[in-house]
């Protein structure tokens, strides 16, 4: 088990803590290298905040459940290569199996569900006590992740994507998000790609390749710039007009706070003060 951090650049951007628990998937290339696979879940922050321009940053964490305390921190700078590329497949097979002998030869295989792999450079790692995490007893995996992405796959189909020459995207255009969308068959792996894991939370570009037939992806998106994506343009400047009220509100809530404190505080020590006198008067 390891936990992944991340966050954009922006300072009003939402900082993301990912866990990974699973077996086998992460994989030291040397002492300056090592790569995850990363699986497809309900947001894309880690690979929207890599791709970030002049970003790239990236933590990992593991810590011991049993036996010697222990927490080791990898920092780095991470690549990110999408299910469908060559680089992606110089990491893992593009098909999942369960064969057994496959396996035991020790050929590294892509699971259900299996997005992108992370490639992380290694800028510094560190190690700590961690005597305070608590002892934990391994029971078992979920299975639910991976009977969910095999589903998922089972209905992805072949369509023809528009090329870039028939699919001219402007700023604000929607409809042609939906003539593409529509392509996708309902409840398939891409459909979740394209309605899911396409922006981040902050409206920054996720994965690139939803729209990938068999392995290979169509170069249906216009990065960088104003991107083919079920997110539009009014409804991230939206979101980040509702976070700036949120920071106006808190900061105004806080100096109301502060005021308050403040009065509060010397009221009490001119009461002190007044009561001075008599106490000492009581006294004598």
């Amino acid at each position: 088990m390891f936990w992944v951090a991340s966050a954009p650049l922006s300072g009003t951007g939402r900082v993301n803590v990912s866990p990974k628990v699973n077996e086998g998937t992460f994989h030291i290339i040397d002492e300056n290298r090592v790569w995850y696979e990363d699986l497809t879940g309900s947001g894309v922050e880690t690979i929207s905040h890599l791709r970030e321009p002049d970003n790239g940053r990236i933590s990992i964490l593991f810590h011991a459940f049993e036996g010697s305390p222990a927490i080791v921190r990898i920092y780095g700078t991470g690549t990110v290569y999408e299910y469908g590329t060559p680089e992606y497949d110089t990491f893992l097979s593009s098909v999942y199996t369960d064969n057994a002998s496959l396996i035991d030869e020790n050929q590294v295989l892509r699971r259900p569900g299996s997005r992108a792999i992370i490639l992380v450079d290694i800028l510094q790692v560190m190690t700590t006590c961690g005597w305070s995490v608590p002892y934990y007893e391994f029971k078992s995996y979920r299975t639910k992740l991976h009977d969910w992405a095999e589903n998922l796959e089972s209905h992805d189909t072949p369509f023809t994507a528009p090329s870039i020459s028939s699919h001219q995207h402007s700023e604000g255009d929607t409809k042609s998000d939906k003539n593409l969308a529509d392509l996708l068959a309902k409840g398939s792996m891409k459909s979740w790609w394209f309605s899911r894991n396409s922006h981040s939370i902050d409206g920054l570009p996720g994965l690139l390749g939803a729209f990938g037939i068999d392995g290979v992806l169509n170069s249906t998106r216009h990065y960088p710039g104003h991107a083919v994506a079920a997110v539009d343009k009014a409804s991230v400047e939206s979101e980040k007009v509702t976070e700036s009220r949120r920071v106006r509100r808190s900061f105004i809530l806080g100096v109301i706070s502060g005021l308050t404190l403040s009065v509060g505080v010397t009221l009490t020590l001119a009461s002190y003060a007044n009561m001075t006198p008599t106490l000492n008067s009581r006294l004598r």
